[in-house]
């Protein structure tokens, strides 16, 4: 589109027809451009053969004659000698979904990753469990891990945020849905529960026992979560970045 005026439209669709508009004077040199960009695909060297003429010019010429043809080419189009596709499969669409639930009155911990299971269309590949009581997470906590689970999370003494609600004493999961990613969850106790530097090497030695496990991946995390104890989050920040500058 130039200034929001299409200078031609050509689509293979049966269920459109061409639409062309007027076609600007430098309309080979811009069939020339796009011939550049389609050698990053693969085009059969046997329909391009055309006596006389190399394989930009036969592109280019055939190109035109479509473009400038009156009418319906829907016909046209259907029997190109030109079959492009791509020398690189495309990835199939990836799933992402998250969700929240209320697991403030749920009878077992169970029944609130139900919940969560059923919001998200399947099981979670990521859950976030917070609560404004520190006994729900001890309840809840073994029950993620014999389910095998990859989840974290931590108490608020200020209440929790479920959606667009406010609960002083309750608690919510969190899930994401992602088969396509890599979530890994990892733990490490500083020495000295009291001093700094300990939380920074507990930091630096929890994301080095992730950095371990994710042999799959060959980039640097996109996200990193963390919960520390507070007044100490900034120490365990400085120690992942030891591993992850």
């Amino acid at each position: 589109l130039k200034e929001s005026v299409a200078d031609f439209v050509l689509t293979k669709s049966d269920a459109h027809h061409i639409v062309k508009t007027s076609s600007c004077a430098s309309l080979r040199q811009r069939l020339r451009s796009a011939f550049a960009d389609c050698k990053q695909a693969w085009i059969p060297q046997d329909v391009l053969n055309v006596d006389g003429l190399s394989e930009e010019d036969a592109f280019v010429f055939h190109a035109e004659d479509m473009v400038l043809s009156p009418g319906n080419l829907k016909a046209t189009l259907q029997h190109s000698r030109y079959n492009i596709a791509p020398a690189v499969k495309q990835a199939a669409p990836s799933f992402f979904r998250c969700a929240v639930v209320n697991a403030t009155d749920d009878e077992t911990p169970a029944h609130a990753v139900a919940k969560l299971s059923e919001e998200l269309g399947g099981r979670p590949d990521m859950i976030f469990a917070y609560s404004g009581e520190a006994q729900w997470l001890r309840e809840v906590a073994p029950s993620l891990g014999t389910a095998g689970f990859s989840a974290i999370g931590c108490s608020s003494c200020a209440g929790v945020l479920i959606g667009q609600q406010y609960a002083k004493n309750g608690a919510s999961l969190f899930g994401l849905r992602d088969p396509a990613g890599t979530y890994i969850v990892k733990h490490c106790a500083p020495a000295s529960p009291d001093n700094y530097g300990s939380w920074r090497i507990a930091g630096a030695n929890a994301a080095r026992a992730a950095r371990a496990q994710a042999t799959s991946c060959r980039t640097a995390p996109s996200a990193i979560f963390l919960h520390s104890s507070a007044g100490f989050e900034e120490a365990a920040l400085l120690g992942i970045h030891d591993i992850f500058p």
